[in-house]
């Protein structure tokens, strides 16, 4: 089957949309969650850790630098 343009765009912006609903889920369970985009230096993450009202880490990653 191939796909045109439009629909590949189309199937790429649905799955960006569902990524971003289920992040948005996630924040407003855990509210206190620090998200960050890229890795966080060890001193946000040693903070992070450390102070009680936080509920976690979340990190996002750029597919196109993960590596």
């Amino acid at each position: 089957m191939v796909l045109t343009w439009r629909r590949l765009r189309e199937k790429r912006e649905q799955g960006r949309e569902a990524q971003i609903a289920s992040v948005m889920r996630l924040i407003e369970q855990y509210p206190f969650v620090d998200v960050f985009m890229g890795m966080p230096s060890r001193l946000q993450l040693w903070q992070a850790k450390h102070y009680p009202l936080c509920d976690g880490v979340l990190i996002i990653f750029d597919k196109q630098k993960e590596r």
